[in-house]
């Protein structure tokens, strides 16, 4: 009883585990033996495993064993697994497992029950090691069909071993009946169902390949995103390789349009098809190109891809189409601003003008600047004409004396104006200009003024008389000159210029003085010839006399 207790618990503990590993060893086998639907499912009768020994008989080990491969062989093979309760009806287990099965009792499992197989054998335990010998045997000949051993260490061990002992026994007694199955999908890789059952992916590169299927026909089914399902009964034959081509079959896309903002007219591949927003539904996979038009807007076009079965959606957002400003101006040459930023000159057109209202600034030099505000339409060109004008101060020249002629010159050298002066607020562009004064027998000036925007200039100039050119000769070209009382020099001549007017003039030399006054006009050019009256030489006749006899004296007396 200990034993059979502790067999339990292991049984118990190894439930989960060896299901995994199951699973893992039918995957390995391709999925191929785990399908249901099949033409050829034979039926088999599981007898009570003979205890071989004390250990397996304390243990209750046969009837543990039996019960483990009838729950595997039902599950997870392709095998129809008799209850334990009809083969009862036949005989007792106790019976059927001490002393086998007779011929008769062989022929009523087949006719009652249809079993084509018996599943039986022993099972032996030496403290841990457990021994299993599995045979498969024809209900029809008593022959031995498949005989599987395994040798395990310890009870954990005991289901997997079984696991693999029900597989073997599944496939070396069904391969007579089983063929392969090698399918490729086309132009896409696919998902291959068998029965409902996945089985893996398959492409026309990298074919799927299912081996070891019972003869039977299964249902192939292959999807894949993008196209319509595939669906074909598929009969597979013993010990031969059924090869599938499965050509998908795309499905229609869908287009979804929409455009801020909407209303847009939609052109695909130059055909209108409608207006924003819109579906279109049942589009075949490919390029398209979608153009989106709408007043006042630029045109959207794009390049899309419609996939199978999948909905593209193609957003465009618009942008405004841009408008056009014409800008004159009188007179032309003027600098224009829109919204502060230096376009050009006048004449011009202002192209790509965002629509909206726009300032405008057009301004000359010694012009009024005109600024307004103009309204430009999306696509539409607006027109701005800017008569402009002078700028203008005033220019009063008012001189000391009348009768002063007064030109007016730009500061280029161009002559604008002649006329007399005085006279009051003569308008003149705002600028600078050179004002020429002049008048007879007075010196000439010149005057740079600046003229402002709506501002006097004034000018009070004083202008001066021309001087008289006076030269004073005298027949002792030693003699000295004095005008006015001013000392001038030698009368070699002398020459000097003096204003208009009465002067005196002196000469002083060797042989006399000489003195006269005179009346000079303005810009007047005079010579004066003073005549000497001879009291200095008289002056010097002695002293030079008395030098000249000391001398002779001197000279003799040696």
């Amino acid at each position: 009883m200990a034993y059979r207790s502790r067999l339990v618990q292991c049984l118990a503990r190894i439930v989960p585990s060896s299901l995994l590993l199951l699973a893992a060893i039918s995957g390995a086998q391709d999925a191929s033996s785990s399908f249901q639907n099949r033409k050829r499912t034979p039926t088999l009768a599981i007898l009570p495993f003979l205890n071989a020994n004390d250990g397996a008989q304390k243990d209750g080990l046969g009837i543990s064993v039996a019960s483990m491969f009838g729950t595997h062989l039902k599950n997870e093979t392709s095998f129809l697994v008799l209850e334990r309760s009809q083969i009862g009806k036949l005989a007792s287990e106790q019976n059927l497992s001490a002393s086998g099965l007779t011929d008769s009792q062989r022929e009523q499992l087949g006719k009652l029950f249809q079993a084509e197989a018996i599943l039986a054998g022993e099972v032996s335990r030496f403290n841990d090691l457990i021994q299993l010998d599995a045979r498969l045997i024809s209900v029809e000949t008593g022959q031995v069909l498949v005989a599987e051993y395994a040798q395990i260490q310890g009870y954990d061990k005991l289901r997997s071993a079984i696991v693999q002992i029900s597989k073997s026994l599944e496939l070396k007694y069904l391969r007579r009946w089983m063929g392969d199955l090698v399918v490729a999908v086309q132009p896409v890789e696919g998902e291959v169902y068998l029965d409902d059952q996945y089985l893996g992916k398959a492409s026309l590169k990298d074919p799927l390949k299912v081996e070891n299927l019972l003869e039977g026909t299964y249902s192939l089914r292959v999807l894949a995103s993008g196209y319509s399902n595939y669906t074909e009964a598929v009969a597979i034959k013993p010990k031969i390789r059924r090869e599938v081509q499965v050509a998908m079959r795309s499905l229609p896309g869908t287009l979804k349009l929409v455009s801020d903002p909407q209303g847009a007219k939609v052109v695909v591949n130059n055909k209108e098809i409608g207006r924003t927003p819109m579906q279109v539904d049942t589009v075949s996979e490919g390029q398209y190109r979608v153009v989106y038009e709408l007043a006042g807007f630029q045109p959207m076009d794009r390049q899309v891809e419609v996939r199978s079965g999948q909905q593209t959606e193609v957003k465009g957002v618009l942008k405004v189409k841009p408008g056009s400003l014409a800008v004159t101006s009188t007179p032309s040459g003027a600098d224009i601003y829109v919204n502060d930023q230096r376009m050009g000159v006048t004449p011009l057109v202002v192209d790509n003008v965002v629509p909206g209202t726009v300032s405008i600034r057009v301004e000359k030099p010694q012009y009024s600047t005109l600024r307004d505000v103009v309204t430009v339409k999306p696509g539409s060109q607006a027109s701005f004409s800017a008569p402009l004008s002078r700028l203008t101060g005033r220019l009063t020249v008012v001189p000391s004396i009348d009768s002063v002629k007064v030109v007016v010159r730009e500061a280029s050298g161009r002559q604008i104006e002649e006329r007399m002066a005085p006279f009051h607020q003569l308008d003149l562009d705002i600028g600078e200009y050179d004002i020429e004064l002049s008048r007879p027998l007075h010196v000439g000036q010149t005057k740079r003024v600046v003229v402002r925007d709506d501002k006097e200039t004034r000018l009070e100039p004083r202008l001066q008389e021309r001087t008289a050119t006076l030269s004073v000769e005298s027949p002792e070209s030693a003699a000295d000159v004095w005008v006015d009382g001013v000392y001038l020099g030698k009368a070699a001549p002398a020459k000097v210029e003096l204003p208009k007017g009465r002067h005196e003039v002196a000469a002083a030399g060797f042989f006399g003085d000489s003195h006269k006054e005179i009346e000079l006009k303005a810009d007047e050019k005079r010579q004066v010839r003073m005549e000497q009256s001879g009291g200095a030489a008289r002056r010097w006749a002695i002293p030079l006399g008395v030098g000249l006899s000391a001398i002779l004296l001197l000279v003799m007396g040696k």
